[in-house]
Protein backbone atom coordinates (compact mmCIF):
# COMPACT_ATOMS: atom_id res chain seq x y z
CA UNK A 1 0.00 0.00 0.00
CA UNK A 2 1.22 3.53 -0.76
CA UNK A 3 2.73 5.14 2.36
CA UNK A 4 0.76 8.37 1.97
CA UNK A 5 -2.52 6.43 1.73
CA UNK A 6 -1.57 4.34 4.73
CA UNK A 7 -0.79 7.43 6.84
CA UNK A 8 -4.09 8.99 5.82
CA UNK A 9 -6.03 5.87 6.77
CA UNK A 10 -4.38 5.82 10.18
CA UNK A 11 -5.38 9.46 10.75
CA UNK A 12 -1.90 10.96 11.26
CA UNK A 13 -1.66 14.73 10.97
CA UNK A 14 0.75 17.52 11.95
CA UNK A 15 -0.83 20.69 13.38
CA UNK A 16 0.98 24.00 13.76
CA UNK A 17 -0.01 27.59 14.40
CA UNK A 18 3.29 28.79 12.96
CA UNK A 19 4.48 28.27 9.39
CA UNK A 20 8.04 27.23 10.24
CA UNK A 21 10.68 25.42 8.22
CA UNK A 22 11.03 22.83 10.98
CA UNK A 23 7.35 21.92 10.73
CA UNK A 24 7.51 21.60 6.94
CA UNK A 25 10.70 19.52 7.06
CA UNK A 26 9.39 17.11 9.71
CA UNK A 27 6.07 16.77 7.90
CA UNK A 28 7.81 15.88 4.63
CA UNK A 29 10.37 13.53 6.21
CA UNK A 30 7.74 11.63 8.22
CA UNK A 31 5.14 11.68 5.42
CA UNK A 32 2.57 13.17 7.76
CA UNK A 33 0.35 15.86 6.18
CA UNK A 34 0.79 19.28 7.81
CA UNK A 35 -2.11 21.58 8.61
CA UNK A 36 -0.72 25.03 9.32
CA UNK A 37 -2.76 28.07 10.29
CA UNK A 38 -0.78 31.22 10.99
CA UNK A 39 -3.20 33.99 11.90
CA UNK A 40 -2.12 37.59 12.34
CA UNK A 41 -3.49 40.28 14.63
CA UNK A 42 -3.42 40.88 18.36
CA UNK A 43 -2.60 37.98 20.66
CA UNK A 44 -6.13 37.50 22.03
CA UNK A 45 -7.61 37.34 18.53
CA UNK A 46 -4.79 35.22 17.10
CA UNK A 47 -5.05 32.55 19.79
CA UNK A 48 -8.86 32.53 19.89
CA UNK A 49 -9.19 32.20 16.11
CA UNK A 50 -6.48 29.52 15.98
CA UNK A 51 -8.23 27.53 18.71
CA UNK A 52 -11.56 27.58 16.84
CA UNK A 53 -9.78 26.57 13.61
CA UNK A 54 -8.18 23.63 15.44
CA UNK A 55 -11.52 22.46 16.86
CA UNK A 56 -12.97 22.59 13.32
CA UNK A 57 -9.99 20.66 11.92
CA UNK A 58 -10.28 17.96 14.59
CA UNK A 59 -14.02 17.59 13.94
CA UNK A 60 -13.41 17.17 10.21
CA UNK A 61 -10.33 14.93 10.29
CA UNK A 62 -10.86 13.04 13.56
CA UNK A 63 -7.15 12.10 13.67
CA UNK A 64 -5.87 9.28 15.82
CA UNK A 65 -2.22 10.37 15.89
CA UNK A 66 -1.31 14.05 16.13
CA UNK A 67 2.14 15.56 15.90
CA UNK A 68 2.02 19.26 16.79
CA UNK A 69 4.26 22.25 17.29
CA UNK A 70 3.73 23.03 20.92
CA UNK A 71 2.04 26.19 22.10
CA UNK A 72 0.06 26.57 25.33
CA UNK A 73 -3.47 26.82 23.92
CA UNK A 74 -2.93 24.32 21.12
CA UNK A 75 -1.69 21.72 23.62
CA UNK A 76 -4.70 22.45 25.82
CA UNK A 77 -7.16 22.00 22.93
CA UNK A 78 -5.49 18.73 21.89
CA UNK A 79 -5.41 17.48 25.48
CA UNK A 80 -9.18 18.01 25.71
CA UNK A 81 -9.64 16.28 22.34
CA UNK A 82 -7.79 13.25 23.67
CA UNK A 83 -9.87 13.26 26.86
CA UNK A 84 -13.03 13.14 24.71
CA UNK A 85 -11.80 10.59 22.13
CA UNK A 86 -9.99 8.37 24.62
CA UNK A 87 -6.51 6.91 24.99
CA UNK A 88 -6.43 5.58 21.45
CA UNK A 89 -5.45 9.13 20.43
CA UNK A 90 -1.67 9.68 20.42
CA UNK A 91 -0.21 13.16 20.90
CA UNK A 92 3.44 14.01 20.18
CA UNK A 93 4.56 17.57 20.93
CA UNK A 94 7.43 19.25 19.13
CA UNK A 95 8.56 21.67 21.85
CA UNK A 96 10.66 24.73 21.08
CA UNK A 97 12.57 26.55 23.82
CA UNK A 98 10.05 29.28 24.61
CA UNK A 99 7.08 26.91 24.77
CA UNK A 100 8.82 24.80 27.41
CA UNK A 101 10.38 27.56 29.50
CA UNK A 102 7.63 30.18 29.38
CA UNK A 103 6.23 30.97 32.84
CA UNK A 104 3.96 33.59 34.39
CA UNK A 105 4.26 35.20 37.86
CA UNK A 106 1.96 34.85 40.85
CA UNK A 107 -1.27 32.91 41.11
CA UNK A 108 -1.89 33.22 37.40
CA UNK A 109 1.48 31.56 36.87
CA UNK A 110 0.44 28.62 39.07
CA UNK A 111 -2.77 28.11 37.06
CA UNK A 112 -0.80 28.43 33.80
CA UNK A 113 1.70 25.78 34.97
CA UNK A 114 -1.00 23.34 36.12
CA UNK A 115 -2.81 23.58 32.75
CA UNK A 116 0.48 23.27 30.86
CA UNK A 117 1.42 20.22 32.94
CA UNK A 118 -2.00 18.63 32.37
CA UNK A 119 -1.91 19.11 28.60
CA UNK A 120 1.68 17.93 28.04
CA UNK A 121 1.20 14.86 30.23
CA UNK A 122 -1.55 13.82 27.78
CA UNK A 123 1.24 13.37 25.21
CA UNK A 124 3.02 10.12 24.48
CA UNK A 125 6.27 11.90 23.74
CA UNK A 126 7.93 15.31 23.59
CA UNK A 127 10.46 16.28 20.92
CA UNK A 128 13.15 18.85 21.74
CA UNK A 129 15.90 20.35 19.58
CA UNK A 130 18.76 20.36 22.09
CA UNK A 131 19.89 18.24 25.08
CA UNK A 132 19.95 21.45 27.17
CA UNK A 133 16.14 21.34 27.25
CA UNK A 134 16.04 17.88 28.85
CA UNK A 135 15.61 19.19 32.45
CA UNK A 136 12.53 21.16 31.35
CA UNK A 137 11.09 18.38 29.20
CA UNK A 138 11.62 15.70 31.86
CA UNK A 139 9.33 17.57 34.27
CA UNK A 140 6.36 16.13 32.39
CA UNK A 141 7.34 12.47 32.78
CA UNK A 142 6.92 11.64 29.11
CA UNK A 143 9.28 10.00 26.64
CA UNK A 144 11.65 12.68 25.31
CA UNK A 145 13.41 12.59 21.94
CA UNK A 146 16.21 15.00 21.05
CA UNK A 147 15.85 15.93 17.40
CA UNK A 148 17.67 18.99 15.96
CA UNK A 149 16.33 20.65 12.84
CA UNK A 150 16.65 18.70 9.61
CA UNK A 151 19.50 19.51 7.22
CA UNK A 152 17.66 20.12 3.93
CA UNK A 153 18.62 18.29 0.73
CA UNK A 154 19.78 21.38 -1.10
CA UNK A 155 22.41 20.70 -3.74
CA UNK A 156 24.97 23.53 -3.96
CA UNK A 157 24.24 25.83 -6.88
CA UNK A 158 26.64 24.72 -9.63
CA UNK A 159 29.24 24.03 -6.93
CA UNK A 160 29.48 27.77 -6.27
CA UNK A 161 33.00 28.84 -5.28
CA UNK A 162 33.68 30.40 -1.90
CA UNK A 163 33.60 34.17 -2.41
CA UNK A 164 35.84 35.77 0.17
CA UNK A 165 34.64 38.85 2.08
CA UNK A 166 30.95 38.22 1.31
CA UNK A 167 28.70 37.10 4.20
CA UNK A 168 24.99 36.32 4.46
CA UNK A 169 23.60 37.13 7.91
CA UNK A 170 20.57 34.89 8.48
CA UNK A 171 18.04 36.07 11.04
CA UNK A 172 14.66 37.66 11.65
CA UNK A 173 15.64 40.61 13.89
CA UNK A 174 14.15 38.74 16.85
CA UNK A 175 14.80 39.76 20.45
CA UNK A 176 17.34 36.99 21.00
CA UNK A 177 19.59 38.18 18.15
CA UNK A 178 22.52 40.52 18.97
CA UNK A 179 21.62 42.98 16.20
CA UNK A 180 23.39 46.10 17.51
CA UNK A 181 26.48 44.09 18.40
CA UNK A 182 26.60 42.59 14.90
CA UNK A 183 26.23 45.94 13.13
CA UNK A 184 28.97 47.46 15.29
CA UNK A 185 31.24 44.49 14.51
CA UNK A 186 30.54 44.75 10.77
CA UNK A 187 31.48 48.43 10.85
CA UNK A 188 34.95 47.36 12.03
CA UNK A 189 35.33 45.02 9.03
CA UNK A 190 35.15 47.40 6.03
CA UNK A 191 36.82 44.83 3.75
CA UNK A 192 33.75 42.53 4.08
CA UNK A 193 30.15 42.96 2.93
CA UNK A 194 27.16 41.75 4.96
CA UNK A 195 23.63 41.11 3.68
CA UNK A 196 21.09 40.69 6.51
CA UNK A 197 17.83 38.77 6.02
CA UNK A 198 14.60 39.44 7.88
CA UNK A 199 12.29 42.39 8.42
CA UNK A 200 14.24 44.94 10.48
CA UNK A 201 12.81 46.72 13.50
CA UNK A 202 12.01 50.46 13.25
CA UNK A 203 15.06 51.12 15.44
CA UNK A 204 17.35 49.47 12.88
CA UNK A 205 15.55 51.03 9.93
CA UNK A 206 15.98 54.53 11.38
CA UNK A 207 19.67 54.29 12.22
CA UNK A 208 22.65 54.98 10.00
CA UNK A 209 24.13 51.72 8.76
CA UNK A 210 27.74 51.11 7.74
CA UNK A 211 28.18 51.17 3.92
CA UNK A 212 29.10 47.45 3.93
CA UNK A 213 25.75 46.39 5.48
CA UNK A 214 22.65 45.72 3.34
CA UNK A 215 19.17 45.01 4.73
CA UNK A 216 17.43 42.49 2.46
CA UNK A 217 14.08 42.35 4.26
CA UNK A 218 11.99 39.22 3.81
CA UNK A 219 13.67 36.85 1.35
CA UNK A 220 11.59 34.28 -0.55
CA UNK A 221 12.73 30.65 -0.56
CA UNK A 222 14.31 30.53 -4.02
CA UNK A 223 16.19 33.78 -3.55
CA UNK A 224 17.32 32.67 -0.09
CA UNK A 225 18.73 29.41 -1.45
CA UNK A 226 20.56 31.33 -4.19
CA UNK A 227 22.05 33.81 -1.73
CA UNK A 228 23.02 31.00 0.63
CA UNK A 229 24.72 28.99 -2.09
CA UNK A 230 26.70 31.96 -3.40
CA UNK A 231 27.73 33.53 -0.08
CA UNK A 232 31.30 33.19 1.11
CA UNK A 233 30.09 32.47 4.63
CA UNK A 234 26.95 32.43 6.78
CA UNK A 235 26.51 34.25 10.09
CA UNK A 236 23.74 33.14 12.46
CA UNK A 237 23.75 34.37 16.06
CA UNK A 238 21.60 34.24 19.18
CA UNK A 239 21.90 35.46 22.77
CA UNK A 240 19.76 32.56 24.02
CA UNK A 241 22.02 29.74 25.21
CA UNK A 242 19.20 27.17 24.87
CA UNK A 243 18.22 28.18 21.33
CA UNK A 244 18.94 25.94 18.35
CA UNK A 245 19.35 27.85 15.07
CA UNK A 246 17.74 26.33 11.99
CA UNK A 247 19.92 28.59 9.86
CA UNK A 248 23.03 26.53 10.70
CA UNK A 249 21.29 23.49 9.17
CA UNK A 250 20.56 25.52 6.05
CA UNK A 251 24.21 26.61 5.88
CA UNK A 252 25.34 23.00 6.22
CA UNK A 253 22.97 22.00 3.39
CA UNK A 254 25.14 23.99 0.98
CA UNK A 255 28.41 23.38 2.87
CA UNK A 256 28.92 27.06 3.59
CA UNK A 257 31.45 28.26 6.18
CA UNK A 258 29.61 29.18 9.40
CA UNK A 259 30.03 31.78 12.15
CA UNK A 260 27.62 31.12 14.99
CA UNK A 261 27.02 31.49 18.73
CA UNK A 262 29.20 29.73 21.27
CA UNK A 263 26.51 27.64 22.98
CA UNK A 264 26.76 24.02 24.17
CA UNK A 265 24.07 22.85 21.74
CA UNK A 266 25.63 24.47 18.67
CA UNK A 267 29.16 23.33 19.61
CA UNK A 268 27.96 19.76 20.00
CA UNK A 269 26.02 19.91 16.74
CA UNK A 270 28.62 21.58 14.52
CA UNK A 271 31.84 20.31 16.15
CA UNK A 272 34.73 21.96 14.26
CA UNK A 273 32.62 23.03 11.26
CA UNK A 274 32.13 26.61 12.50
CA UNK A 275 33.78 29.57 14.17
CA UNK A 276 32.05 30.19 17.51
CA UNK A 277 31.62 33.68 18.96
CA UNK A 278 30.06 35.41 21.96
CA UNK A 279 27.27 37.99 21.46
CA UNK A 280 29.45 41.10 21.74
CA UNK A 281 31.05 43.38 19.15
CA UNK A 282 34.67 42.37 19.80
CA UNK A 283 34.06 38.61 19.67
CA UNK A 284 31.86 38.82 16.57
CA UNK A 285 34.38 40.97 14.68
CA UNK A 286 37.28 38.68 15.61
CA UNK A 287 35.31 35.55 14.68
CA UNK A 288 34.24 36.86 11.28
CA UNK A 289 37.80 37.98 10.50
CA UNK A 290 39.10 34.55 11.48
CA UNK A 291 36.47 32.79 9.36
CA UNK A 292 37.26 35.02 6.40
CA UNK A 293 40.89 33.89 6.55
CA UNK A 294 40.04 30.18 6.56
CA UNK A 295 36.99 29.91 4.29
CA UNK A 296 38.33 27.01 2.22
CA UNK A 297 39.10 24.95 5.31
CA UNK A 298 35.73 25.78 6.89
CA UNK A 299 33.93 24.77 3.72
CA UNK A 300 35.63 21.36 3.79
CA UNK A 301 34.75 20.91 7.46
CA UNK A 302 31.16 21.94 6.77
CA UNK A 303 30.81 19.36 4.00
CA UNK A 304 32.27 16.63 6.23
CA UNK A 305 29.95 17.55 9.11
CA UNK A 306 26.95 17.65 6.76
CA UNK A 307 27.55 14.02 5.75
CA UNK A 308 27.94 12.93 9.39
CA UNK A 309 24.76 14.70 10.51
CA UNK A 310 22.71 13.32 7.62
CA UNK A 311 23.54 9.77 8.76
CA UNK A 312 22.53 10.49 12.37
CA UNK A 313 19.47 12.37 11.20
CA UNK A 314 18.13 9.34 9.34
CA UNK A 315 18.48 7.19 12.47
CA UNK A 316 16.50 9.71 14.50
CA UNK A 317 13.83 9.92 11.83
CA UNK A 318 13.45 6.15 12.04
CA UNK A 319 12.83 6.48 15.80
CA UNK A 320 10.09 9.01 15.11
CA UNK A 321 8.55 6.87 12.37
CA UNK A 322 8.49 3.91 14.75
CA UNK A 323 6.83 6.05 17.43
CA UNK A 324 4.17 7.21 14.98
CA UNK A 325 3.58 3.65 13.77
CA UNK A 326 3.19 1.99 17.19
CA UNK A 327 0.22 4.11 18.33
CA UNK A 328 0.98 3.32 21.94
CA UNK A 329 -1.16 4.96 24.60
CA UNK A 330 -0.35 7.07 27.64
CA UNK A 331 -2.09 7.91 30.85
Amino acid sequence: MDNNKKDKEHGKIFISWNDSGRTRDLSDALRVPAFVKQIGGQAWYRHTASSFWTVWLLAIKRPRTILFQNSFLLALVLGMYRSIRGKSVVLIADCHTKSLKRALPGRLGYIFWRLKFWSLTRCQALIIATPELLPEANKFGRQVLVFPDIVPDWAPESQAPVERNKFLVVGSFAEDEPIEEMISAFENLPECSFAMTGTPSPKVNNRDLPPNVTLLGFVADNEFKHRLATAGGVIALTKDTDCFLRSVCEALATSRPIVTSDTPALRQYLDDAAVFVNPNCESIAAGVARANNMLDELQSRSEKRRREIKQTQEQRLEELRWLLATNQTTR
